[in-house]
């Protein structure tokens, strides 16, 4: 147990890094191994199969109480003029006006793979055989400030019982601590309770510095089954997260 609560923190302080405020551009194309996926990560995971068979849908609640849809059908969210939405997870964002949408170029770079690796039977196979991969989903950004949205999705678990605020609780130390060991300052990481979309959600709460900027971001998560979506609403030189937050409506 204590190996699984470790593995649990290593991944989702990697959700954090891979596409801060420091981090949202493309990665190198020619590295096919995500940023965010960690030797640690894969060998603390528990070896136990996936159950990847399609089902009907069903619904949870999970340890904290929060509602949880599975389904075997994974699939990618996608931008329909100026809402994006994930079916799979029930996600649903509206973009700004005048914000820059990330292309299937600009996702693929952020997910470290080539454009023509990026596509929805690639990436459920990729998560699926590499515990704790992640993948670029969304990354929106407003051009003059810097604030952006982004999701990265992943199947870190395999047969176990997830809980928001239990993973969120965890992932704080972990987290702080590899930012530091990147150059970022931590000015505080926190485990808050923030509405969304009508809805109490955890989520991870930091302020970075680096470089001479000022960072503020918030994290949480959407689950369905096995497969986690990592949202993070990030600011520089001031926080509007809680502005950006609101742009989620669902």
């Amino acid at each position: 147990m204590k190996k699984n609560l470790k593995a649990l923190a290593v991944l989702g302080a990697c959700a954090v890094l891979a596409l801060s405020a420091w981090g949202c551009g493309e990665k190198d194309t020619d590295d096919t191994t995500s940023a965010s996926v960690t030797t640690e990560a894969n060998i603390l995971l528990p070896e136990t199969e996936a159950d990847t068979q399609a089902t009907d849908d069903v619904t949870t609640e999970d340890g904290a109480g929060d509602t949880v849809v599975t389904s075997g059908d994974f699939q990618l969210g996608q931008v329909n003029g100026d809402v994006y939405t994930n079916d799979f997870f029930g996600i649903e964002i509206q973009v700004p006006e005048g914000w820059t949408v990330g292309d299937t170029k600009t996702l693929a770079g952020q997910s470290g793979v080539s454009e023509e690796d990026y596509n929805v039977e690639t990436v459920k196979s990729n998560i699926e055989s590499t515990k704790g991969r992640t993948y670029a989903d969304l990354y929106i950004a407003d051009p003059t400030t810097g604030d952006s949205i982004n999701i990265q999705v992943s199947k870190p678990f395999s047969g176990m019982s997830l809980d928001k605020k239990q993973i969120t609780a965890m992932i704080v130390d972990t987290t702080k601590t590899q930012l530091e060991n990147q150059g970022i300052e931590v000015q505080s990481m926190n485990n808050v309770e923030v509405e969304v979309a009508g809805r109490n959600e955890p989520m991870l709460d930091a302020i970075l510095v680096n470089g001479g900027l000022t960072g503020y971001e918030k994290q949480f998560y959407y689950i369905n089954g096995d497969y986690v979506a990592y949202v993070t609403v990030a600011s520089i030189n001031g926080d509007r997260t809680a502005d950006l937050l609101k742009y989620i409506k669902k």
